[in-house]
C-alpha cells in the first residue's frame, strides 16, 4: 500500500536516519495517539531517545523537554498543546 505524507511528515521522517530511530519514533507516535484519544496534551517518555527522533518530533511541531534528575536525563516530556490549542 502506498502511504502519502504531507510535506510536514516527509520533513519529519527525513530526520530518522536508521531503523532504531524509526522504531523509537513509531513507538512514541503510538503513545501520542493513545494519549490524544483520551484527551491528553502530553506524554512522558522514559526510554532512550536519539537526537534524530527529537528533531523529527520538533519538525512536526511538538515541544520536547528533557527532564533531568541529579544531573542525568531521566525522561522526556512531549507536549502538543501549541499544535492543538493555538494562541489567540
Amino acid at each position: 500500500m502506498l502511504t502519502m505524507f504531507t510535506a510536514l511528515e516527509a520533513r519529519a521522517t527525513s530526520y530518522l536516519i536508521n531503523k532504531e530511530d524509526y522504531s523509537i519514533y513509531l513507538h512514541i507516535e503510538q503513545r501520542i495517539l493513545d494519549s490524544v484519544q483520551h484527551g491528553g496534551t502530553s506524554i512522558l517518555y522514559g526510554g532512550t531517545i536519539t537526537h534524530n527522533v527529537v528533531d523529527a518530533l520538533r519538525a512536526l511541531g511538538y515541544e520536547v523537554t528533557h527532564l533531568q534528575y541529579e544531573g542525568k536525563e531521566r525522561m522526556v516530556r512531549i507536549d502538543w498543546t501549541n499544535i492543538t490549542c493555538p494562541k489567540d
